[in-house]
């Protein structure tokens, strides 16, 4: 991403997590609020909301080991124990993956409910990070205006308020 930056291909790029490159500055954005997708027929499947320790012993697909460390390290925290599973499939809105496995994911609310799969709110409050990252030196406009927006959280998610309320 940084090389994408510094020769001008993009002018700022929304990513999960850093890099360490001195000519490459960044932000923190709001976080994104997460939720549990677990397949239909998933014990968890019929809980208005579960908690991180509801996943003990569960199969966590995931699509970018690196970067899924520190939600590891949340569901450990909470007492439960998860065996990670790396996505055969990335970069497309479908789950496969969840129900031909049958492992459950976090993702960030608004992802796109596939066949077979169901939302389930988390008990805490779970975000995954994102950051703006562009060339250092002066901040660009675009960058400017995207922080002055996305810099405080919101209320509320709506996503996530209607899961707990058992609407989705």
């Amino acid at each position: 991403m940084a090389r994408l930056l510094q020769t001008g291909a993009v002018d700022l790029a929304l990513v999960r997590s850093g890099v360490d490159d001195p000519e490459v500055e960044s932000a923190a954005l709001r976080p994104i609020p997460t939720v549990l997708a677990v397949p239909a027929s998933h014990r968890l499947a019929r809980l208005p909301s579960a908690s991180l320790a509801d996943l003990d012993g569960e199969r966590l697909l995931i699509w970018n080991p690196p970067f899924m460390d520190f939600l590891v390290d949340r569901a450990t925290a909470a007492g439960a124990r998860v065996e990670l599973v790396e996505a055969r499939v990335t970069g497309a809105l479908a789950l496969p993956d969840l129900t031909e496995i049958d492992a459950v994911a976090l993702l960030r609310a608004g992802w796109p409910v596939s066949d077979g799969a169901v939302m389930v709110a988390i008990a805490e409050a779970v975000t995954l990070p994102l950051l703006v990252l562009w060339v250092a030196g002066p901040e660009p406009l675009a960058v400017q205006r995207l922080r002055a927006e996305m810099s405080t959280p919101p209320e509320t998610c709506s996503e996530v308020v209607e899961l707990r309320r058992g609407r989705r």
